[in-house]
């Protein structure tokens, strides 16, 4: 046995593997982008992530790092559980269509997204949820039992909102399920440029303010994250 005095010197234990499900919005690639730096600096600590989106899996693979350290913490699933805008061209939004789109890809399958879902994150031992911004995944989170963090500038909920109004007051039902599936959330990582938002009062609000640099690598992301799960969850990062 050492001597007591060696006690203050001893290594750290070793930290567990953290298993993250990320489930990102697949409309455009811009959500993506930022979501990538998030993923980077999880699997450069040793966690797992499990990313469920719509994107292309070579959005991911082309821009993160393939080394010996981060095989098999790196897995992607072709999920489509959002739809985002549908647009008539780079900048015209056609707000009736994007609420029949979403209509039939979220609200028509519900039972059964929240079903599969539920099953896919007990398969995978998830610790954490991390949503940006997929409204559901919040609330299969809350059914399982399993934390979860938006990280955001805005919510479906805001940009549904004027659509409905924009449309005729079509699926006015929509923003309502949104909101009560965000409402599910454990916490908000609120980016610097955020829209109002319905669903933002009701958990707690992190407004990340940083410098450019540090918003463009989102290295605040994975300490805030972890933070969370060190704090609230009794989780060891």
């Amino acid at each position: 046995m050492p001597p007591a005095g060696d006690a203050a010197h001893a290594p750290p234990p070793p930290h567990r593997r953290l298993v993250f499900a990320f489930y990102l919005t697949g409309h455009g690639f811009g959500h993506a982008t930022r979501a990538i730096e998030v993923v980077r600096h999880l699997i450069a600590a040793g966690h797992e992530v499990h990313v469920a989106t719509a994107v292309p899996e070579f959005v991911f693979t082309a821009e993160l790092p393939r080394s010996p350290s981060s095989q098999g913490l790196l897995h992607i699933r072709r999920a489509i559980l959002d739809c985002g805008a549908v647009q008539t061209d780079a900048l015209t939004v056609d707000p009736l269509a994007s609420l029949l789109k979403y209509h039939e890809t979220a609200v028509v399958p519900r039972e059964s997204i929240l079903r599969t879902e539920a099953e896919w994150l007990t398969s995978i031992n998830a610790d954490l949820v991390i949503s940006d911004v997929v409204p559901v995944a919040c609330r299969v989170a809350a059914d399982v039992g399993i934390p979860s963090v938006c990280i955001g500038n805005f919510s479906w909920d805001y940009i549904y909102a004027e659509y409905i109004v924009a449309s005729g007051d079509h699926h006015r039902s929509i923003v309502w399920q949104i909101a009560e599936d965000y409402s599910h959330c454990d916490i908000l990582l609120r980016l610097p440029g955020y829209c109002p938002s319905m669903f933002i009062c009701v958990f707690p609000i992190l407004s990340l303010k940083c410098s450019y640099f540090e918003r463009t690598k989102l290295s605040v992301f994975h300490f805030s994250v972890l933070i969370f799960l060190k704090n609230e969850f009794s989780l060891n990062p």
